[in-house]
């Protein structure tokens, strides 16, 4: 918050982000499984996804289908706004927002790091 607080009032540069670096931990441990089980249920005619539509009303699935669009799309305008913020440029942003749209939140955590990370390493390099 400290940071924050030094970049609004000029005394110190928000870092810029110039890389990607996909999550693939995070979307594993994080909205991967559940996504893939809502994508499997949805579309896959296995007997295991017949089973699974069997016993959850359809209205459950469209209305999860409506909350991940939803989600996804205000994760996605968050994430063009942090890449506007840190400067990504429109190659490294449109990665960075098109993956937050596809898999949520891990991947905007992720650009969060790496701004965490630049930001040490300038503190590190001014010592």
């Amino acid at each position: 918050m400290k940071v924050d607080a030094e970049v609004e009032l000029g005394v110190a540069k928000n870092p810029v982000i110039r890389n990607f670096v996909f999550p693939w931990r995070l979307i594993l441990l994080g909205s991967g499984i559940p996504q893939f089980l809502l994508i499997f249920i949805t579309f896959s005619s296995s007997t295991y996804a017949n089973m699974a539509r069997a016993h959850i009303p359809p209205s459950w699935i469209i209305f999860s289908w409506e909350i991940v669009v939803v989600l996804h799309s205000l994760e996605a305008i968050y994430t063009a706004i942090l890449c506007k913020t840190y400067k990504t440029g429109l190659h490294y942003g449109s990665l960075w927002t098109l993956t937050t749209l596809l898999f949520g939140y891990p991947s905007w955590i992720q650009l969060k790091k790496l701004v965490q990370q630049a930001r040490i390493d300038s503190i590190i390099k001014g010592e």
